[in-house]
């Protein structure tokens, strides 16, 4: 039987890799991932690495390919939480449907639980709304959760400052704050940013917005 092991690989550090996560990708055949779950991590030479950002292709090609018998699927954050291991219409774990393949998980670091660390606060009362690969009205979601008593919004990303940029194009990062400050939040955040995708526009908003605080 084939064996398919999706590990969540936290927020890009690797050295927040599990022990477990990197036993598996030691006796792995292939490893696959999209190019930012693979960066830093320590491929051995005899394993094929595959960069797939898709979910349908990583499944495409893990159902096509006959070559392999242990094949790690990277996936950043934590695989349990807004991730490609479960997507509506069938994510990596729908392999698990499959008799021929043992798929098994090996929980990562989410954005989430590694803010709350760094900032040595609990986040069991924290609510999510999530816009990783999915349909998502962060607008209407803020929305919601400041007519439910929400005082305090932070936006995570990788590179949080760069939404807008990619896939989308429009809104850029600063309208997204400025519609954000105008649902009556008390206090908006965001974490992590990057100086390439930091404009003076969103550098700004500091002093323009009286929602938004320092991360």
């Amino acid at each position: 039987m084939r064996k398919v092991t999706i590990i969540g690989a936290g927020p890009g550090n690797p050295d927040l890799l599990s022990r477990a996560a990197l036993d598996a990708i030691d006796i792995a055949d292939v490893v696959i991932g999209a190019h930012r779950a693979l960066a830093g991590i320590d491929v051995p030479p005899d394993v094929v690495r595959c960069e797939l950002v898709k979910t349908a292709d990583i499944v495409a090609a893990l159902t096509d390919a006959a070559s392999w018998q242990r094949a790690v699927v990277v996936m950043t954050g934590d695989v349990g939480l807004f991730s490609g291991a479960r997507r509506p219409g069938g994510g990596v774990q729908a392999l698990s449907g499959n008799a021929q393949v043992d798929v098994r998980v090996i929980p990562g670091i989410s954005s989430a639980s590694y803010l709350a660390a760094r900032l040595a606060r609990p986040w069991q009362d924290w609510r999510f709304a999530s816009a990783h690969g999915v349909a998502c009205d962060i607008v209407a979601e803020a929305e919601r959760y400041v007519a439910a008593g929400v005082k305090e919004i932070t936006l995570l990303g990788q590179n949080v400052n760069s939404y807008g940029r990619d896939l989308y194009g429009s809104p850029r990062f600063a309208q997204v704050l400025d519609a954000l400050d105008q649902t009556g939040i008390e206090r908006l955040r965001f974490a992590t940013s990057h100086p390439k995708d930091l404009t003076d526009e969103v550098i700004a908003k500091f002093g323009s917005l009286r929602s938004l605080m320092p991360a």
